[in-house]
């Protein structure tokens, strides 16, 4: 498809492809957890506050914050009960279906988030350099297009 659409350049062989996203993937995180360390969060961890954050006190079930994570539910249910401890998270059932846990910011989760998106975003600068915003959200386009197409499977 790339030669196709691009004749005279050449195409990338899988691997470099593979090698390249992976080495990214450690650099970001790498990057991340060395911003989330003196909060005593993971980068799951980071994921998980920043999903409850976007549903905007909207309360979360577990099960659906683990498909967003693309993770079993136990360890979800571990991550979160790790935040619940840091103060982050509050965990209830739920009020027709018992079975259910649903999760939810608390204030202090709030401002963790507030606190440190600015720093991750500071510190996203310094790997973005060189790159237009157009070209990152082609990017993100593609990683998307690459997690949406595997799970119609």
């Amino acid at each position: 498809m790339i030669k196709s659409i691009f004749p005279k350049i050449k195409a990338p062989a899988t691997y470099e492809v593979g090698l390249q996203l992976a080495r990214a993937h450690r650099v970001l995180k790498d990057h991340t957890d060395t911003v989330l360390t003196p909060y005593s969060i993971t980068s799951v961890d980071w994921a998980i506050l920043g999903i409850l954050y976007e549903a905007n006190e909207k309360p979360c079930r577990l099960i659906d914050l683990s498909d967003q994570l693309g993770v079993e539910a136990p360890f979800t249910t571990k991550r979160v009960e790790a935040l619940v401890k840091l103060g982050y998270v509050s965990v209830t059932p739920d009020t027709v279906d018992k079975r259910v846990r649903l999760s939810t910011l608390t204030s202090a989760g709030k401002k963790i988030v507030t606190t440190v998106e600015p720093l991750l975003r500071a510190e996203s600068r310094q790997w973005l350099k060189g790159t237009s915003p157009t070209q990152l959200y082609g990017f993100l386009k593609v990683i998307k297009a690459i997690c949406t197409n595997s799970d119609t499977k």
